[in-house]
């Protein structure tokens, strides 16, 4: 799965850290580039379901 880009430099250099932020929708990330933690609205697009079908997880490590 593509990273979430930083909102505040645009690097795609990105962790997630944690599946779920504030909200449900909302994932935490960690940009290696700017050292900046950020939450990324997670859509149920028809490629996300796919890549979840296949094993693969947008978020492994939380």
């Amino acid at each position: 799965m593509k990273a979430a880009p930083c909102p505040f430099c645009g690097s795609h250099e990105t962790t997630c850290v944690s599946r779920f932020g504030s909200a449900q929708l909302l994932s935490q990330y960690y940009c290696q580039n700017c050292s900046s933690f950020f939450e990324y609205v997670r859509w149920e697009g028809e490629g996300e379901r796919q890549h979840r079908e296949e094993g693969e997880d947008a978020c492994p490590n939380a």
